[in-house]
């Protein structure tokens, strides 16, 4: 994002709480299976591919 000129962005401490409340259910509307959402997210958290 420094290349681009924007400011970097801001997560609330609250914010990652609120994702995994509502992963499991976003999982199920979109019929992606709960664990391999989970996968995803952690992997874009870390930037670690398992």
């Amino acid at each position: 994002m420094a290349l681009t000129g924007r400011a970097a962005p801001y997560i609330a401490a609250h914010v990652p709480a609120e994702v995994d409340k509502h992963l499991a259910k976003m999982a199920a509307h979109f019929e992606i299976p709960d664990r391999r959402a989970r996968r995803v997210l952690m992997e874009q958290r870390t930037g670690i591919a398992s």
